[in-house]
């Protein structure tokens, strides 16, 4: 069972949606979360917060859950800003809203600097990694498999954000979310040597099976992106052995998927506060669309926090 955690993070409950966040980034008015699978509307075997669109879930449903995320991010009104994730290392440049109705891009991490939307991704299983940089105002998130890790999905994040936004890398926070831990991720010979320069990455069973610990490959990344260690946290248990907290796709399949999700505070000040209906008409967003891996009321009660230990 693994269950990697740094400090400074914690699961707080806004609006019935437990949000894995990060404290300092919330001190910087910076609106983000990683979401547990509770929490939502969705039905068995998507039970309950399923925020992806191609799993085989309720389109109604799904709409829902993805409105309760937005108000428990704290704007109804943005739209999230999603793409249609392959396992690849390509990275979009958000610049405009998403448009309703229309399909949203291919890519494996998107990166933006405006602050009227949210960008989001969806894992069951794969490695969440949200980016912030709080000297140029700009904020990403990436998806990591191990075929993502090895097209370089991460350094190709780091890469696009200088380049877009003039970010020095030395400056650029990141967190790495849950995912499948080196405990339950088997993988073949081949896929473990794609991460022999990454130290103590690959476990070796007595039966010779191999174990890949995505979150040392996603950090040695991260680091030989120019991220300084102090820069990068991770809250990462096992999406395998908390499949009663997660998704994951390997245990239940079918299964719904998480979020990542990323946005920035307006200059002028918070885009709605706290008492937001829950219950608003959901502005319509694009198509979601990815291949299968190797998923309230105006008086709300104050908000719960967990300790992470407790693998809510």
């Amino acid at each position: 069972m693994a269950l990697e955690v740094s400090f400074g993070c914690s699961i707080r409950e806004r609006g019935g949606v437990p949000l894995l966040q990060w404290d300092a980034w919330l001190r910087d008015g910076v609106p983000h979360a990683i979401t547990t699978r509770h929490g939502g509307v969705s039905r068995a075997p998507y039970a309950s917060l399923n925020l992806g669109d191609h799993v085989g879930d309720a389109p109604g449903a799904v709409m829902a859950n993805r409105a309760k995320l937005r108000a428990a991010l704290g704007d109804m009104r943005r739209p999230l800003a999603v793409a249609r994730q392959v396992h690849g290392g390509r990275v979009e440049v958000v610049r405009d809203k998403p448009a309703p109705n229309t399909e949203p891009p291919e890519a494996d991490a998107l990166v933006t600097d405006r602050a009227d939307i949210y960008l989001a991704l969806f894992f069951a299983d794969c490695v969440p990694v949200l980016f912030y940089n709080p000297k140029r105002r700009a904020v990403g998130v990436a998806h990591g498999g191990w075929r993502g890790l090895a097209a370089g999905v991460l350094a190709n994040t780091v890469e696009t954000m200088r380049a877009a936004y003039d970010v020095d890398p030395a400056t650029l926070e990141a967190a790495i979310g849950p995912h499948i831990g080196v405990c339950c991720y088997e993988v073949s010979p081949d896929v473990a040597e794609r991460f022999a320069d990454v130290p103590r990455a690959i476990r070796t069973d007595e039966e010779g099976r191999s174990f890949l610990n995505l979150a040392r490959v996603a950090r040695m990344r991260l680091d030989q992106a120019g991220l300084l260690i102090e820069n990068v946290s991770i809250s990462a248990p096992c999406t395998s052995c908390f499949v009663d907290a997660y998704f994951s796709h390997r245990v239940e399949n079918p299964t719904g998927r998480i979020a990542a999700a990323i946005g920035l505070e307006p200059l002028d000040g918070p885009g709605r506060d706290e008492d937001d209906d829950l219950d608003a008409e959901p502005e319509e967003e694009g198509a979601v669309a990815e291949p299968e891996d190797p998923a309230e009321p105006e008086d709300e009660e104050p908000r719960r926090v967990w300790n992470i230990d407790e693998g809510v």
